[in-house]
């Protein structure tokens, strides 16, 4: 007599937006009457709590209390009958629980810490007990290739009048709105600065915030994963530069752990004016590389060069047709 649980992805590997299905296995030898079948999925993990012992942080695993999803099996085909007989042989009871949110939280192993999913299968059997059986499965990094919103750019801008409303300070910061763990983030800068002095100085912080398990006792947590101070000596115009990012961990928002992400750009002019945005990022992977929509002032430089090349082609026709004549 055994029990298997067997996934219709053989790898066990799903990502978030998919739906864990499969079949639950069944031999028995001999005839045996059955009283039920439930199949569950549902997550165990491993956490820091943000408190420390003996100078090292404190962690606790945790089994999510309330499954994620129960299953009533297919085993039985009238509801009404409390029990089955299953004949000697291989019986095959199929499942699919509901798709995964796009967010939901990753399968991940850390020193010290993790967070994994399974799916288990219980059967009642009369006179005998029951029989479980329990199967692990991967939930995939978020694909940012799949996620239309990290596809696009994000623009914020921010004005101040230091002192006296004739003068003036603005920046206009387009970014990303997805990124990957590893990059180099372009940022494009739009400022106007009436100082008298141009010298800008910018700063970059990419800041996670980290939510655990919503019953334990632990707040929110901060902290500043990647860091850049850049000098500009402009006062006015356009440029970009790049941020580097490197962070190992995924955006995710789903009912067992949070992880978000943003970019605080701080600019400081040489009158210590100081301009702050805070730009919301969604942190992944590219699948087959970057697949982000173009800039929009990639579009806008583009556009500024056919312009510009557009009186030079007039001027040469204007004196083919003056040679023609």
């Amino acid at each position: 007599m055994s029990l298997e649980i067997e996934f219709n992805n053989s790898n066990g590997k799903y990502t978030a937006g998919n739906a864990v299905s499969g079949n639950v296995v069944i031999k028995n030898d001999v005839p045996i009457e059955v009283t039920g079948l439930k199949i569950t999925m549902f997550t165990n993990c491993k956490f820091w709590t943000g408190k420390y012992v003996q100078m090292k942080p404190q962690t606790v695993e945790w089994t999510q209390p309330e499954m994620m999803e129960t299953l009533n099996s297919a085993l039985f085909d009238n509801k009404d009958v409390k029990s089955k007989i299953l004949e000697a042989g291989t019986h095959l009871v199929p499942f699919t629980f509901k798709a995964f949110s796009k967010d939901h939280s990753y399968t991940y192993e850390d020193e010290d810490i993790f967070n994994r999913y399974f799916v288990k299968a219980e059967l009642d059997i009369k006179h005998k007990g029951s029989i479980s059986a329990k199967k692990y499965f991967k939930l995939a990094v978020l694909s940012l290739n799949d996620y239309p919103d990290a596809l696009e750019w994000q623009t914020q801008s921010l004005e101040k009048h230091p002192g006296s409303k004739s003068r003036r300070v603005s920046m206009e910061i387009t970014m990303p709105t997805g990124i990957s763990h590893q990059e180099s983030v372009p940022i494009h800068v739009s400022i106007s600065n009436s100082a008298k002095n141009p010298m800008l100085n910018i700063r970059c912080r990419l800041v996670r915030t980290y939510r655990l398990p919503k019953d334990s006792d632990a707040q929110d947590m901060q902290a500043v994963v990647s860091h850049s101070v850049d000098d500009f000596d402009v006062s006015h115009g356009e440029f970009t530069f790049n941020f580097e990012i490197n962070t190992p961990k995924c955006t995710h928002n789903g009912s067992i752990i949070s992880e978000t992400y943003r970019i605080e750009v701080e600019a400081q002019t040489s009158e210590t004016t100081l301009l702050q945005l805070n730009f919301p990022v969604i942190v992944g992977k590219w699948r087959d590389g970057l697949a982000r929509e173009d800039s929009p002032f990639e579009k806008k430089d583009s556009v500024k060069e056919e312009k510009e090349e557009l009186p030079i082609s007039m001027a040469g026709l204007s004196l083919k047709e003056a040679d023609e004549e």
